[in-house]
């Protein structure tokens, strides 16, 4: 397969260095944006900006290498079929003029419902936040109980926060 071929028909999809990134990630797999930047031979600000393009059609998505400790960027089901499908055409000899998908996200209802139920779970400790200033200002007590109620109520929503955070980490 000819690379001059594959850039000319692939600058239907906007710009070569796309193509480049996700032919990058199909033959290595996940990568960070340093070593894709590195083997690639742009700016690490230009890939960057073609990765959240890519991303945000769906072609990429990034994780988090524990290992590492660096996010790395793998190929998505949907942009493998594409380059599949983009490859068959040119080894058919066909007039490259990719027909893209670009994935519509149906579950609207998922993110908003998702977004209520974490503000549903933090919700306790903002509540102890405002208990614990409530008790402070009260005119009730020495200003030692006042300190005692604020730290108390500060302590439980530091473990309220602590706690959601580790049960909900993956």
């Amino acid at each position: 397969m000819d690379d001059r071929v594959i850039k000319k028909a692939i600058e239907a999809f906007g710009d070569s260095t796309r193509y480049e990134i996700l032919c990058l990630l199909r033959r290595e797999g996940p990568l960070s944006v340093n070593e894709i930047s590195v083997k690639v031979g742009k700016h690490r600000a230009t890939v960057d900006k073609h990765l959240k393009l890519l991303s945000k059609v769906g072609f990429v998505t990034r994780l988090m290498d524990e290992r590492r400790g660096v996010y790395v960027y793998m190929l998505t089901e949907s942009a493998v079929r594409v380059l599949d499908e983009f490859d068959k055409a040119v080894k058919r000899g066909d007039e490259v003029r990719p027909v893209i998908s670009i994935p519509v996200r149906k579950y609207r209802i998922l993110r908003i419902t998702r977004r209520i139920a974490t503000n549903i779970i933090y919700a306790p400790s903002g509540a102890f936040l405002i208990l614990g200033f409530i008790g402070f200002f009260a005119p009730v007590g020495g200003f030692l109980a006042k300190v005692i109620w604020l730290s108390i109520f500060l302590v439980l929503a530091w473990a309220w926060l602590f706690f959601i955070r580790s049960a909900f980490r993956r």
